[in-house]
């Protein structure tokens, strides 16, 4: 295993998906590197194709105006071959692909003529769709997004093209040979098992979190916010979305006795009105992120689209109790011994749940026994047999 030459593809050095390329990176024991293209600061084994020339940023402006990211940026993606070919891998793991940065014809023109192999992580659905990464309610990509009902989902295009790009990127997605596809939740996979995907080797693999920063812990964080004499209902959205259920936390902020207090934490781009009721903190570092964990009382999750929650599992890790809605891959994650599942959508036994929850605890020991199954050791482990 130790012989062979991984190369890592991803949107970014950071985030979730970069940080399980480099947890995979420092994990495998022979050469690896992740060729990225947003970083905030400079890592070893990693190299940044910046995206700063003209023709660029043309290639992102067109992207935006016509749908077809993943079919521009003939220049960088060109950038990001050189640097394949300085490396000369055995295996590329291929992770985000979208998001306004790469020309993916381009890219497994040169895998094919190469012969290398692929593991390919989907982290959304985005090459199940005619554009969007993020379906929602929709299942038209099941039968060739005839019509599209998320024209403003990301990635983001003022025109909308579904209809006839749905079969190029058919083609181009299931144009590869030797792949293995990785699905982070069985939900994702049986998308994957219904579309033209399928025609690939697949997996589940859960992700996974580090549980030396997701814990339990004592701390007088409750009385530093204010909130010595309320019962916290926490929740956390990175980024703040009408994805993730904002309008229904407003809507209980309004509703719920005084006695409760909702803490939102995470960044707020799109600038969401948020309730007045609702204290938010913007920004937490991940290693204080547990000390709100577990201050809290009660997890709520009204999650309207989501392949496999993180904030579910450091909340488990970390000993909070969930109420979520059932959606994507939710309920692998939240089982009747840390939490409660509702059907989405469904605000009225969301809302009526809370105060059972709270009055009614689970108990401590089973979150101990649960947290063990989202170690990135887990994860990690599986991904290291599949580059044997």
């Amino acid at each position: 295993m130790a012989n062979k030459r991984i190369a890592f593809i991803n949107s970014s050095s950071f985030g979730s998906t970069g940080q399980i390329c480099l947890s995979l990176m420092k994990a495998y024991q022979g050469e690896s590197r992740l060729l990225c293209f947003y970083s905030k600061e400079e890592l070893e084994n990693v190299t940044t194709i910046k995206i700063n020339r003209l023709s660029d940023l043309m290639s992102h402006a067109i992207s935006r105006i016509d749908g077809k990211d993943g079919f521009h940026y003939h220049e960088v993606t060109k950038r990001l071959i050189e640097e394949l070919d300085k490396y000369q891998p055995d295996i590329i793991h291929l992770h985000n692909l979208h998001g306004y940065y790469l020309n993916v014809p381009l890219l497994f023109n040169y895998i094919k003529e190469k012969n290398i192999k692929v593991i390919w992580t989907l982290h959304d659905a985005w090459t199940l769709t005619g554009r969007c990464a993020i379906p929602g309610d929709c299942e038209n990509f099941l039968t060739g997004c005839q019509t599209c009902l998320n024209k403003g989902n990301y990635p983001f295009a003022i025109l909308h093209n579904e209809k006839e790009m749905f079969p190029v990127r058919k083609e181009l997605f299931t144009s590869l040979e030797d792949v293995t596809l990785v699905a982070p939740s069985e939900y994702l996979m049986g998308y994957v098992k219904q579309t033209h995907m399928n025609k690939y080797n697949g997996l589940v693999i859960n992700n996974g979190i580090d549980l030396d920063k997701f814990f339990f812990e004592e701390s007088n964080l409750k009385d530093e916010l204010g909130l010595k004499d309320k019962k916290i209902l926490l929740s956390v959205m990175l980024p703040i979305s009408t994805h993730k259920g904002i309008e229904y936390i407003n809507k209980l902020a309004d509703e719920l006795n005084e006695k409760y207090q909702i803490l939102l934490v995470g960044s707020n781009p799109d600038n969401f009105e948020l309730n007045s009721k609702i204290k938010h903190i913007p920004f937490v570092e991940q290693d204080k992120l547990h000390l709100y964990y577990s201050i809290a009382d009660l997890f709520i999750n009204p999650t309207l689209s989501d392949t496999y929650p993180t904030v579910d599992m450091e909340a488990i890790a970390s000993g909070l109790q969930i109420l979520s809605f059932d959606t994507g891959g939710s309920k692998e994650i939240v089982t009747n011994d840390v939490g409660r599942i509702v059907p989405r959508k469904d605000y009225d036994s969301f809302k009526n749940s809370i105060e059972d929850m709270v009055n009614h605890p689970l108990p401590k020991e089973n979150f101990l026994k649960r947290r063990e199954d989202f170690s990135k050791e887990r994860m990690i482990d599986k991904y290291l047999k599949l580059y044997k």
